[in-house]
């Protein structure tokens, strides 16, 4: 990976770009079927901040993606989507 990153470039800077452009693509999809939701862009360990962030405000349900981990993966890094499941104070739909 570090052959990817450019010296001196603004990684957390780009990462929020690309973040913000993705939401947008995926918001306008949401709104033209009429569907209401809110976004957030959290740093920190995900499962953590996904799950302080639906506490802090009080939501009703997380809804995420989800994706296969091969049993080497699930041993050695766990599952986002696991931890925030584990550890929800609200439902959480897995998208797969």
């Amino acid at each position: 990976m570090a052959e990817d990153v450019e010296v001196g470039a603004d990684v957390e800077g780009n990462l929020a770009f690309d973040a913000e452009k993705l939401i947008a693509e995926k918001g306008a999809v949401l709104e033209k079927a009429g569907i209401s939701y809110k976004t957030a862009i959290l740093n920190g360990f995900p499962a953590k901040e996904v799950n302080r962030y639906a506490k802090e405000k009080a939501l009703d349900m997380i809804i995420m993606g989800h994706h296969d981990l091969s049993l080497v993966q699930k041993v050695t890094i766990g599952s986002v989507a696991n931890k925030v499941v584990q550890q929800a104070e609200c439902p959480v739909l897995l998208i797969k």
